[in-house]
């Protein structure tokens, strides 16, 4: 595992290759996925996502698989509805004033399914990834610029903490 033994320091002939982005649209077999699933179906269906996950495994045999899904993703733990329009910044639907965490949900079952069926069939390591609870935060307003929550922080100290502390909690 050349990916894991860099990691622990282990000296080697060959330096680990993973791509930001690895399955994206640089592959052609991505772009046709896209086209048959949303991209919030191949964040949340466990095959799509091993099979996405997969694609630059087997096509560009980099040293480390990363799971495909979206930093917004845990979002739908908190009954927060996404919304993805080509060309658009993504766009999320959630009552900040009810924002509760009471541990993992049931709601991203997917994730863990999808990584089961990732690790069926590859040995290769799977590096998994998140936002943080700041960049979250600044999500839930929709607002590219971020004026919103920049103000919702300063205008809400209070508010802002208690959401601070579920979207840390979540991450």
């Amino acid at each position: 595992m050349i990916f894991l033994d860099r990691l622990n320091g282990i000296k080697g002939p060959k330096t680990p290759v993973w791509l930001m982005r690895q399955a994206g649209r640089a592959l052609k077999e991505y772009r046709d996925l896209r086209r048959d699933y949303s991209f919030l179906q191949m964040c949340t269906v466990p095959e799509l996502i091993a099979k996405t996950t997969l694609l630059p495994v087997d096509t560009l045999g980099v040293d480390a698989a990363i799971l495909f899904s979206d930093i917004l993703v845990p979002l739908l733990a908190l009954n927060a509805k996404l919304f993805y329009h080509e060309g658009m910044p993504p766009v999320v639907e959630i009552d900040i004033n009810n924002l509760h965490y009471n541990g993992l949900s049931n709601k991203l079952n997917f994730v863990f399914e999808g990584i089961k069926l990732i690790k069926t069939q590859t040995d290769k390591p799977l590096i998994g990834f998140a936002a943080g609870p700041f960049t979250l935060f600044c999500y839930l307003f929709n607002d590219t610029k971020f004026y919103s929550p920049k103000a919702f922080l300063y205008q809400e100290t209070e508010k802002f903490k208690k959401i601070m502390e579920v979207l840390t909690a979540l991450t």
